[in-house]
């Protein structure tokens, strides 16, 4: 598994266990089930997602020192490889590349 994998992973399994990020997996959750439509869902990029993830913490009840090095870890691992790929697109042979 390549670095920005490992740690996309390990900040998902982070987001899993605290129950301010549980909103988004329900969100995740009822697009799979087909639930929700967003026409616009094939222009979104990865770096929005992640920059709409941060905004949620900030706006949550995450600790002012969790949202810096959620940012960091975003910032300097994560955007730089996927910011730019659409979201419908990724998928995990893919971060594994």
């Amino acid at each position: 598994m390549s670095a920005p994998a490992a740690i996309a992973n390990s900040l998902l399994l982070r987001v899993k266990r605290r129950s301010y990020g549980s909103g988004w997996f329900l969100v995740l959750r009822k697009k799979a089930r087909g639930e929700i439509v967003v026409s616009d869902a094939d222009k979104v990029t990865c770096g929005e997602l992640l920059d709409n993830l941060l905004a949620h913490y900030e706006a949550g009840n995450a600790k002012p020192t969790t949202i810096r090095v959620f940012r960091c870890c975003i910032e300097a691992n994560l955007k730089p490889y996927i910011g730019n790929m659409k979201a419908p697109t990724l998928s995990t042979s893919k971060l594994k590349a």
